[in-house]
């Protein structure tokens, strides 16, 4: 009775070691294939995104790179592209130190306006590689408002009454901000402006001065004074002169000398 006790629980025992034989043991997630990393952007505003932020040319922007299991990657390449795939900037990181190891940041500004694209790769030692990409959008560096600028402070002319003098405002000023500009006279004034043109038909001789703004669509100003001398055209004599001949009377006398 007891031997067969004894077999019930061998065979029992057999059953187990084999039922613990059978089972596959856990994979280790350190491995090369599990090795990733992700790409985060910051402006040099401060603004952070892993998808798109936005600066100005010359800003510098920081590209943070993180790696999960830095010690089965080779290698790291970064590049960044414009939107026609023309290269801008890359760089190979082939020694990830201590220090470094899972975080490696760049910072560069760029030169060039316009949409670029941003790739980070990570070579692996079971020879496979892993990316991720990102996306900046350039700008122009801003120009501050300006206001309009005449070309001159001053306009001084000389007129003759009866005849039209015209000015075209738009090429005597300009707008560093491309800013659309009217242009007004202050009252009282001689002459007139419609559609950017000053124009004075003075009658009589006499001196004008009028005063000209020019505004953008901030409320920016500048202000051009103009000064005509009028005069009254001489009168052209276009006649010759006329020799009149006087025949002396029939009783004159001759006086001698």
């Amino acid at each position: 009775m007891k031997l067969h006790h004894a077999k019930r629980f061998l065979y029992a025992g057999m059953l187990l070691v084999i039922g613990f034989s059978c089972r596959e043991l856990p994979t280790s997630p350190y491995t090369a294939s599990n090795a990733n990393l992700s790409l985060m952007l910051a402006s040099s505003t401060g603004a952070t995104s892993d998808t798109l932020v936005s600066d100005t040319v010359g800003n510098a922007i920081t590209y943070t790179i993180a790696t999960w299991l830095p010690e089965f990657i080779d290698s790291i390449t970064f590049v960044v592209l414009e939107s026609n795939n023309q290269p801008v900037f890359d760089t190979t990181i082939t020694t990830l130190t201590t220090s470094t190891r899972d975080t490696t940041r760049i910072k560069k500004a760029l030169t060039t306006s316009g949409d670029k694209k941003i790739t980070a790769t990570v070579y692996l030692s079971n020879h496979s590689q892993k990316s991720t990409s990102a996306k900046v959008k350039v700008y122009d560096k801003a120009i501050p408002a300006t206001a309009p600028q005449w070309d001159t402070d001053t306009l001084r002319a000389t007129i003759t009454a009866g005849s039209s003098y015209t000015l075209d405002c738009a090429d005597t000023c300009s707008d560093v901000n491309g800013d659309t500009l009217s242009y007004r006279l202050i009252a009282p004034a001689t002459g007139t402006i419609s559609k950017a043109v000053y124009t004075v038909t003075p009658a009589d001789s006499t001196t004008i001065t009028d005063h000209i703004i020019v505004s953008d669509s901030k409320g920016l100003s500048d202000t051009l004074l103009v000064q005509l001398t009028v005069k009254v055209a001489a009168i052209s004599d276009t006649t010759a002169p006329l020799l009149t001949l006087v025949s002396p009377a029939k009783d004159s006398q001759k006086v001698s000398s």
